[in-house]
């Protein structure tokens, strides 16, 4: 029973460990950190991309909303208009707000132009995995 008990323990700190690391793996970045307004009138897309990619995709990157109505008005222009995009991803992301308190609001009449160059993605990654929102 020695070895038993010896191997359930060395079990239980392995999983401790994992654990461990894989919290601090994860990395938090509050947008508001990168200029980030929340007021709702403010466009809060370049301050927003900023956060995303302050940090490589090789970690979890969490990336916080505190209370507030951050405003997307514009998008990236691309040479392939299919590629287009408002907020661009990295994998390994996960968008975290204060649950109702925290809302992207897309502008009015961001895409009413009838040049199909107007067409964007809200978010938009080639080859992304990982990505969650709470």
């Amino acid at each position: 029973m020695g070895k038993i008990h010896l191997m359930k323990k060395l079990i239980f700190l392995l999983l401790v460990v994992f654990i461990s690391l894989q919290i601090t793996a994860q990395k938090v970045i509050n947008v508001k950190q990168f200029g980030a307004k929340g007021d709702g009138t403010f466009n809060d897309i370049r301050a927003i991309q900023r956060a995303i990619d302050y940090l490589p995709s090789d970690s979890i990157v969490i990336i916080y909303f505190p209370k507030g109505i951050y405003n997307i008005s514009s998008y990236t222009k691309t040479k392939n208009y299919l590629e287009n995009f408002c907020i661009k991803l990295h994998s390994n992301l996960s968008f975290v707000g204060d649950g109702s308190n925290s809302i992207l609001r897309i502008a009015n009449h961001l895409f009413d132009s009838k040049d199909t160059a107007a067409n964007a993605h809200l978010f938009y990654g080639s080859n992304v995995k990982n990505i969650s929102f709470s």
